[in-house]
């Protein structure tokens, strides 16, 4: 079931830990050919509830701390485990680069699965509007940070018929901070792919493209009879302190 939860979510391999904790949390509420009970069932002498019980490495809108007044009170993350004894989670946000704990989110799991294509393309996936609460998170630990912001939109055809234009004022690069070992930046979509660090670019793309569509910062148009869509480019780049260390 490891292998599975990552190999069908977007996450790169350093999350083993997290799918493995998830799968052990799993496997003690479904019961098996040999016993019809479930494993915590028969520890505790109760059934299972399994309502909070989300799909591993599904985007979340998690509410942050103290924030300014103009500032956003939810940030995509990804959901990486449930925490044993409580109704809470885990999530990865990209932007803290930590894993933290928290039961404010709003899963974006059912577009998640609408629009999944694992490992192959970036995938937009319309937002829920459900609120969420205020909850104090607690921090696990440091992950590895990646963001990347392209250029435009593909212009690629959706269910309604109509493309996706990207208003000009929204501009930008692609970041992610690795080991200083003298890789040069990925110039082309490409290249990211081929990259030793293809899993982080992956990830990134992702949860930018996400953060893009919750923010509404593109409009949908009907595309007219002889125009080309324009193309799109993605830029890629290490984030490097003042002496070019990475």
């Amino acid at each position: 079931m490891m292998r599975s939860l990552l190999s069908y979510s977007s996450l790169p391999t350093l999350f083993w830990g997290y799918a493995l904790r998830t799968t052990a949390y799993i496997l003690n509420r479904v019961p098996s050919k040999s016993i019809p009970k479930t494993p915590l069932e028969l520890w505790c002498g109760r059934k299972p509830r399994l309502r909070h019980v989300r799909i591993w490495g599904c985007p979340a809108h998690v509410l942050k701390g103290k924030t300014g007044k103009l500032e956003p009170k939810s940030e995509i993350c990804m959901f990486v485990g449930y925490l044993d004894g409580t109704k809470r989670g885990f999530f990865y946000s990209p932007e803290d680069q930590k894993v933290f704990v928290s039961t404010n989110a709003t899963f974006l799991e059912h577009d998640y699965m609408i629009d999944f294509n694992p490992r192959s393309k970036i995938v937009l996936e319309e937002l829920l509007s459900d609120e969420i609460g205020p909850q104090p998170t607690r921090v696990v630990g440091p992950l590895r940070e990646k963001t990347t912001v392209p250029d435009q939109i593909p212009k690629a055809p959706r269910r309604s018929g109509r493309v996706s234009i990207l208003p000009d004022r929204y501009n930008g690069e692609a970041q992610i901070v690795t080991a200083d070992d003298g890789k040069e930046d990925p110039s082309t979509f490409k290249d990211a792919m081929d990259d030793s660090d293809k899993e982080e670019w992956q990830v990134t793309m992702k949860l930018e493209m996400e953060s893009m569509y919750s923010n509404s910062v593109w409009q949908l148009v009907d595309l007219l009879e002889g125009v080309k869509p324009i193309g799109c480019k993605w830029i890629f780049k290490r984030k490097r302190e003042a002496d070019g260390k990475v």
